[in-house]
């Protein structure tokens, strides 16, 4: 027994020299950093997801971080995060090694304590003489519930505070598809597409043209044929129709693709046509109502 417990004693006393530095206070204090980089890594998704909003908004293609990297907003807020999620991941790592070197002097200390403490238990030396070698003991399981608690230190942690930052690019081409799937602009109906849009717009402007001028006919014609003014006022008429048609075909998009509106990046030019169309529409009413007073006043004579 005398040879294992001097064999015990000088084990303990390198394990003890190299735990020097282990503390539980200190496993805490890691875990502290290493929450507190984590939340900064999540305040920096929340600028980058703001960052592939507003990217989008600008025309840019959000489907892939290779083309959101062309954006300078986004890739400003990009490096930011991946900054954040490097000090994040490099806490975990620091924190793992503490917890690691903890385990194995635990390991060592627990398996040589056994040995030597069964040896104790089977010797027949007197208690007195044992009083010494159950202090040591003693100090050899404080030492060991100390190194636990490090060790337990690592093990409290969840799952997105070990591995969020663990696969960077990865983890931002996922935030990447659902935030450009959420802030991509809803498919618009035909009409309101750069191709319909701008087709609705050259067919009301000729119907405001053509409108236009049948009834300013009317006005000038009354004064001299009544006939040809109803005629006149019949062109007009027909025209006024088909911009009406057309006017409320906006109208009615504009109503029911409100919000798809709001995002598209081509908004102004949408509510720019929508505006122009209806505008048309409402000279056109004000010079038939002119037109029609005018034949009106001539049919009596």
């Amino acid at each position: 027994m005398v040879k294992e417990w001097d064999d015990f004693q000088k084990s303990f006393k390198k394990i003890q020299q190299s735990t020097k530095s282990l503390k539980p206070s200190e496993g805490q204090k890691l875990k502290k950093q290493l929450i507190a980089d984590l939340n900064k890594a999540w305040d920096e998704e929340t600028l980058v997801r703001k960052a592939i909003k507003k990217a989008q908004q600008n025309g840019a293609k959000a489907d892939k971080l290779s083309s959101l990297l062309k954006d300078p907003d986004f890739s400003s807020a990009y490096k930011s995060w991946v900054k954040a999620t490097t000090a994040h991941k490099d806490q975990v790592k620091t924190l793992k090694s503490y917890s690691d070197a903890a385990k194995k002097h635990y390991d060592d200390l627990t398996k040589q304590y056994g040995a030597v403490a069964k040896s104790v238990k089977q010797s027949k030396e007197p208690e007195a003489a044992k009083k010494n070698i159950k202090a040591t003991m003693k100090d050899a399981q404080d030492h060991m519930k100390m190194l636990e608690q490090i060790n337990a230190i690592y093990g409290t942690l969840k799952m997105p505070e070990l591995f969020y930052a663990s696969k960077e690019e990865k983890t931002m081409e996922v935030i990447i598809k659902k935030e450009a799937g959420k802030n991509a602009p809803a498919a618009l109906p035909k009409i309101l597409e750069d191709a319909g849009r701008k087709k609705g717009e050259k067919n009301a402007n000729a119907l405001h043209k053509s409108a236009m001028n049948a009834f300013e006919e009317a006005i000038k014609d009354s004064k001299i044929n009544v006939e040809f003014a109803r005629t006149d006022m019949d062109k007009g008429e027909a025209m006024l129709v088909s911009l009406s048609k057309l006017n409320d075909d906006f109208q009615s998009a504009q109503k029911k693709q409100f919000k798809e509106i709001g995002k598209s990046p081509n908004k102004k030019d949408i509510e720019d046509t929508i505006n122009s169309i209806n505008a048309f529409k409402l000279e056109v009413e004000k010079i038939k109502k002119k037109a029609t007073a005018a034949v009106k006043a001539a049919e009596k004579g």
